[in-house]
């Protein structure tokens, strides 16, 4: 059992339906050079689900955070990954994974520099068991 789910959850995102509309997809924290609209996601701790000898598999939450100019642009890219990564089950950097959504919030931060728009955050929380 291979225990990369940072890579398995990297190759969930990057799909043609939402590369097409983001400017980059990172693990943690954005790329200060990558343009918005952009992805940050985060995994979150992971649970060993064990049986009698051995780990059954793994489950853990996942926070995708849609960053964008404005709130109705973060929402359709928000669409697309709901639509493309609820209730999945497929294999991913050598992972069988299976995702819920479990929850979506909004948030808002000033820009840096006062010349330009700020950046909405639309964090969608998906669980995963991975086997």
């Amino acid at each position: 059992m291979s225990y990369k789910t940072s890579e398995a959850v990297y190759a969930m995102i990057n799909i043609e339906a939402i590369t097409d509309l983001v400017n980059g997809i990172a693990p943690f924290v954005r790329n200060r050079r990558v343009e918005f609209p952009a992805i940050a996601y985060d995994v979150g701790d992971e649970q060993y689900i064990n049986d009698a000898t051995t780990i059954h598999h793994r489950e853990s939450s996942v926070d995708i955070n849609i960053m964008a100019r404005s709130q109705e642009e973060a929402d359709d890219i928000l669409d697309v990954c709901v639509t493309n990564l609820s209730h999945l089950r497929n294999t991913y950097a050598s992972q069988c994974v299976y995702s819920t959504v479990a929850s979506v919030t909004r948030d808002y931060q000033e820009a840096e520099d006062s010349g330009s728009n700020g950046i909405f955050i639309t964090t969608l929380t998906l669980n995963l068991q991975i086997s």
